[in-house]
Order: C-alpha cells, then structure tokens, then sequence
C-alpha cells in the first residue's frame, strides 16, 4: 500500500465522494448498568442509549449543538459531535458514577464521510452485503479487510469510523476500488 497516499484529500469518483471529516469528536461511553447510565444520559443530553444497531441524534444546549449516539454493543455506545459541548455535559453527569466511564477516542478513531448515488456500491465492493448497514443503523463489520463501524444517516450518505492506524490502508482500498467506476 502507498504510504504517500494524501488520507486528507477528497476521494471521488462518478456518483460517490470520499473524505476525512476532521469535525467529528468522538467518546467511547462504556458502562454495566444500561439502566442507571441511559438514565444520566437522558439528563445530561436528553437522549438515551440508542437500541441494538440504531444510533440517536440530539441537539445540546441553548446553542443547539448537534450529536450523535452511536450503539457498538450492550455495554458500549459512541457520542460524536463537532463540539465539544455535549461531551462535557456527559463527563460531568457520569463523574462519580461508578459503573460508567468515557473514553476520548478522538483523533485514534477518524470519520469518512462517503456520500453519493453509488455509495451502496462501493461499501458493498469494500465489505460485503452484511456489513452495510441500512439508513438510520449503525453496525461493525469487516470492510477492506478491517473493522470498520458504518453508520447509515441516509441511502446515500454514510460515516464509517475507522481507527487512524487503518485509515490509510483503508482509503487506499477505496481509492483502487474507485478506479472501476
């Protein structure tokens, strides 16, 4: 794989667009007891935990600031947001609460951002039919190769969070597989 490869820049191709959105902040919240903790998260965010494969989007605060809630497993979910706002008002709700904990991920875990007419083709060519999750789900499976969550927000819009060691392996994947389209 070439290293050389510039992971910042825009990848695209007929009918699909590829790029590193920097915006996303992300927290891994992993706790034991759903019910207490998607209490704390109600309070300090006004959503709960997502359900199984789903993901919760929310607005935080007089300046409205957009998240996301993403599900990765019963005891696991992801915040993402461009600010750092709602991830403040989590660490301070669960400070103290002994059966939770957050786990800045940001910069360890990058999003790519892929939209177009043709995404569902070139996410099903880098994974497989099983691994793309339809819109307003979000799962982990295996794409190019690696662990890869994909988070559907529409048809033709997708985030797939990878972690920065991979990103580069997997945005070269993406580049040859765009040289059929």
């Amino acid at each position: 794989m070439d290293e050389r490869l510039d992971w910042e820049a825009a990848l695209a191709a007929t009918g699909v667009t590829v790029k590193v959105d920097r915006s996303v902040r992300l927290v891994a919240l992993r706790y034991f007891d759903a019910g207490g903790f998607g209490e704390r998260l109600r309070t300090a965010l006004g959503e709960g935990i997502p359900a199984p494969l789903g993901f919760n989007r929310g607005r935080y605060g007089a300046a409205e600031d957009p998240f996301m809630l993403v599900w990765r497993s019963p005891t696991e979910c992801w915040l993402l947001s461009a600010t750092a706002a709602p991830i403040e008002a989590i660490s301070r709700e669960i400070a103290g609460f002994g059966d939770a904990c957050l786990i800045d991920q940001t910069g360890g875990i990058l999003a790519l951002r892929v939209e177009g007419s043709r995404t569902l083709d070139l996410l099903h060519r880098l994974g497989s039919v099983d691994s793309v999750p339809r819109a307003g789900e979000a799962s982990t499976g295996r794409f190019a190769d690696i662990s890869v969550t994909a988070v559907g927000l529409a048809t033709t819009e997708f985030l797939m969070l990878v972690e920065r060691g991979h990103v580069v392996h997997l945005l070269g994947w993406i580049r040859e597989t765009l040289t059929d389209f």
